[in-house]
């Protein structure tokens, strides 16, 4: 294995047989694909595939042939088989990554070479070259250059860090456990869905996303240890009650909320009894 990239938090090896894999700094790597006194030939039979011609199906065989160019009294080995699986695995990862702009560099499939691909997902992640700048960074989830200006259309946190959210506590007479409080960030319709389930809010803050979502960090680290939870009798705008509490903690927005530029919003959410 050739190291052909290396960073930070990624490094991309490079086999003789032209494979790539990726692997953390400092962690020892192989090839996905070939094999050595390690591998488990039975694993090709655990994936469904017979290396027989006896035994396959008439698709099979002809996928097979295509695949090695082989002729019609020719087949293939167990070994050869088992780099056909692993091939196929490790491209069809990469597929699953593919998006405008980008070339794939590696990905790491777990279990590869030696057990087997067991149906975890990859390990290290699949990485990829942002072609307009050359950053290198995972493909997972919506992939946006982090060293590029957003794309006009782009709803990450980082594109949409200046516009306008918020920071909301409301509260709810929960019919056993008395008065409870849910924090959280959001638009105006999701405190108005609070408020339509019941709830009254006691403070709504408005300031830029980057700073309310910052914001909730820091409630979740002070008072998620101490949350409700899924408990029957609150409302369906609660969800699974990570973000409620008793009454009788003192949850300060004010606190936890370090922009320079903030609006109290409060009075435009008045309860639907109070409208």
């Amino acid at each position: 294995m050739t190291l052909t990239h290396s960073q930070s938090d990624i490094e991309i090896w490079r086999c003789g047989c032209g494979s790539t894999r990726a692997c953390r700094p400092g962690w020892r790597t192989r090839c996905h694909i070939c094999l050595d006194h390690r591998t488990r030939p039975e694993i090709v039979e655990s994936h469904g595939f017979v290396c027989s011609p006896a035994m396959s199906t008439a698709h099979q065989i002809r996928s097979v042939r295509e695949a090695f160019e082989l002729g019609p009294d020719e087949w293939i080995t167990d070994d050869e088989a088992h780099v056909l699986l692993t091939e196929g695995t490790v491209q069809l990862e990469l597929r699953t990554h593919e998006r405008p702009g980008w070339t794939l560099l590696a990905t790491d499939v777990a279990g590869l070479p030696w057990g087997g691909y067991d149906g975890r997902r990859d390990s290290h992640g699949t990485w990829g070259r942002h072609n307009a700048c050359g950053t290198v960074q995972s493909m997972g989830g919506l992939t946006e250059c982090a060293h590029c200006p957003p794309p006009p259309d782009s709803r990450t946190h980082r594109a949409r860090a200046r516009d306008p959210y918020l920071l909301y506590l409301v509260e709810f007479a929960h019919p056993q456990l008395g008065t409870l409080l849910k924090y959280g960030v959001g638009d105006r319709n999701r405190v108005r869905t609070h408020l339509g389930s019941g709830c009254t809010a006691r403070l709504v803050l408005c300031t830029h996303l980057e700073a309310v979502v910052e914001a909730e960090r820091r409630l979740l680290a002070l008072y998620g240890h101490t949350a409700i939870g899924p408990v029957t009798g609150l409302p369906a705008s609660f969800g699974k009650g990570t973000e409620v509490v008793s009454a009788d903690h003192n949850v300060d927005l004010w606190t936890v909320l370090t922009a320079e530029e903030v609006n109290d919003v409060t009075d435009a959410f008045p309860s639907p009894t109070h409208v």
